[in-house]
């Protein structure tokens, strides 16, 4: 989470996992959040990043297997080239399966004159 200001108002950003199997209680929760009200003044933004940069990940989980028998650092070696392989191809035959990091950000931002307590 990060807060900013500047002369016109303040606001602030916070990241998320994006929800991936979400029931129907998770659905009306949602929903219930995103139909709220926002004041002339807030502006709330939503973007979803999907990224190929998935190597980093593939390496911390390759490197926590560091210490393993041989066979185990072996299938996570071979483990970390086929799905960094689903980058740029897909990983099966019947259908498109591509890798990707995935954030969710939402930002909002106040034209308000007073300072928030998160700047203080």
């Amino acid at each position: 989470k990060c807060c900013y200001g500047s002369d016109d108002g303040y606001g602030f950003c916070v990241e998320f996992v994006p929800l991936i199997g979400g029931d129907q209680q998770t659905l009306d929760v949602l929903s219930g959040i995103l139909s709220l009200q926002v004041p002339d003044e807030v502006s709330v933004q939503i973007m979803l990043n999907s990224s190929p940069k998935i190597g980093r990940i593939l390496q911390y989980w390759q490197d926590a297997r560091a210490r393993a028998p041989n066979a185990y650092r072996e299938a996570a070696r071979h483990r970390v080239e086929h799905f960094g392989n689903g980058v740029w191809s897909s990983l099966a035959r019947s259908t498109r399966m591509m890798l990707r990091y995935h954030r969710c950000i939402i930002s909002v931002g106040s034209r308000a004159r007073h300072t928030p307590y998160c700047l203080i």
